[in-house]
């Protein structure tokens, strides 16, 4: 009788483990929201881009930290022969000049969908040595819950501002959203963010996206 009852609970155990978990639900999007044709990322290699720092909001440091990290280093592999400004380096610079003020404005001001002040651009060119500037956003960094499942979303927008001609050179997006059912969390948030993160690099005017440099028009 022993043996049968453990026979039994063995079935059952083995049937358990073999019932597999539900598979998340993952959608991803990648948006080309604008290109200048005043823009190509030809002109990186010759007038330089400074990354600025993310706004103070949506996502914790240490997450604004690494999507910084993260698009420099896709900015590296994607635009290999381009001047890039790295964002520790021109808050250095900016404080040295005694600007670092002005530079947190400038960030907040973009948050805020305000038109940043030209001459603040221009002094900020100046002194990183740069004609552009890479602003990226944490739109969306949300974890919620229903009745019997969990949603967690990430969305981020970039855009690129050329302070010679004092102008929007490009803007995109990139997002990606999980459904898992409640109780499974296969799927960490961090893991959400940095595939967000390369939709939104994706999303960059690279190779035939960017079309050709010959057809760049001049500031207005």
């Amino acid at each position: 009788m022993r043996n049968i009852i453990a026979l039994s609970l063995l079935i059952l155990l083995v049937s358990c483990a073999a019932i597999p978990l539900p598979e998340p639900s993952v959608e991803n999007r990648i948006s080309d929201i604008f290109l200048s044709r005043n823009f190509h990322p030809k002109l990186l290699e010759t007038d330089g881009i400074a990354v600025l720092p993310l706004p103070v909001k949506k996502a914790p440091e240490g997450i604004r930290n690494n999507a910084i990290f993260e698009i420099q280093q896709a900015l590296q592999v994607y635009f290999p022969k381009a001047r890039i400004v790295k964002k520790d380096d021109i808050v250095i610079s900016m404080k040295n000049a005694g600007m670092d003020r002005e530079l947190s404005l400038l960030v907040k001001d973009l948050s805020e969908n305000k038109t940043p002040d030209r001459s603040l651009l221009m002094k900020i060119g100046e002194i990183g040595k740069v004609r552009f500037l890479l602003y990226t956003e944490i739109k969306t960094y949300d974890k919620n819950s229903t009745n019997s499942e969990v949603i967690k979303e990430v969305v981020m927008e970039a855009e690129i501002l050329d302070i010679r001609c004092a102008d929007l050179a490009w803007k995109g997006a990139g997002s990606t959203r999980v459904v898992e059912d409640k109780g499974i969390d296969k799927i960490r948030m961090e893991e959400i963010f940095i595939n967000a993160t390369k939709n939104l690099v994706s999303s960059m005017p690279v190779g035939s996206k960017a079309g050709n440099i010959e057809d760049v028009k001049g500031c207005a």
